[in-house]
């Protein structure tokens, strides 16, 4: 049943979400969600296609060197395909790298496409979707460079850990005002620096908190493979027939894909927040919506 307000129903009303609108630090989480609920559809749709293959990929590395650790060095014959891989943490960094560019992508490609359809993202097909990823991936694939090197700094120079995290909580704007307001790189790394400071708290919390959820939900879709584990290093594998085996592999497995897919979408949620806080912030100081020119026309 649908309810409606001045001709227009509420199912109308949470399709467009706008962007451009000073909210509080609770409204820009309010809004994520809004948005998510709204455009559910082809919001889930396009993370299959951009999540699914990163989090197979990642699983299958990640199920491989479980299976060279537990069996001398050599993988069972379902992963022996991946026993020549060495150096697993330089493709797992990679993989990491491509995951955080399909969250980037995602985002703002329905942030844009929401901005220019009169009714919103929501209805829209990935065939009609897919131009403006396109788009938008040719203008991104070099940002998530600034997260990889700062995790990579942070590990290899922990002292510099307060610095980097004070300098990265601001600069979670810089996706949204490069994609969105399509300023160059350097110009958005210095807005995003000089707006992003004065709510680094707001900022802050709204990243943790929903980190927080991300880092639940990978946990409790990641532990029935560690029961799975478990129950194998337990069970002496010679009482399991081979095919009892593959079910317990391919069942952790499945959770695994699903843990890292989770991860993703909290993930996407996270950049959805911050773009949401940009939002707010330009609406504040420049007046960016059609309302706030109207407003202050004349002035």
């Amino acid at each position: 049943m649908l309810f409606c307000l001045s001709g227009v129903t509420v199912s109308q009303q949470l399709m467009k979400i706008s962007l451009y609108k000073e909210r509080t630090m609770f409204e820009c989480l309010e809004a994520t969600f809004d948005f998510l609920r709204a455009n559910r559809r082809v919001w889930f749709r396009s993370a299959l296609l951009l999540f699914l293959p990163i989090c197979v990929v990642v699983s299958l590395l990640m199920f491989s060197s479980m299976e060279k650790d537990s069996m001398g060095n050599k993988a069972s014959f379902w992963f022996e395909n991946f026993d020549h891989i060495e150096n697993y943490s330089t493709i797992i960094l990679l993989a990491w790298y491509v995951a955080v560019f399909a969250v980037l992508v995602q985002i703002h490609s329905l942030l844009l496409a929401n901005e220019e359809r009169p009714d919103g993202a929501e209805g829209m097909t990935l065939k009609e979707l897919r131009p403006i990823l396109i788009r938008t991936a040719a203008r991104s694939w070099y940002l998530p460079l600034f997260f990889v090197l700062a995790w990579f700094l942070s590990n290899e120079a922990p002292f510099s850990i307060i610095f980097i995290i004070a300098v990265m909580v601001p600069m979670a704007l810089l996706p949204a005002l490069h994609l969105i307001e399509r300023l160059s790189l350097m110009n958005s790394i210095g807005k995003a620096l000089t707006r992003g400071f004065p709510i680094w708290f707001k900022l802050a919390f709204n990243i943790i908190l929903v980190s927080l959820l991300g880092f639940y939900v990978f946990v409790m879709l990641f532990l029935p493979t560690g029961l799975l584990s478990w129950l194998m290093e337990t069970i002496s594998t010679s009482q399991l027939h081979e095919l009892e085996k593959l079910f317990v592999t391919a069942m952790g497995f499945v959770f695994t894909v699903l843990a890292f897919f989770g991860l993703c979408v909290v993930q996407s949620m996270v950049v959805l927040v911050c773009a949401y806080h940009y939002g707010s912030m330009s609406e504040e100081k420049d007046a960016s919506s059609l309302e706030g020119e109207v407003a202050n026309f004349g002035k």
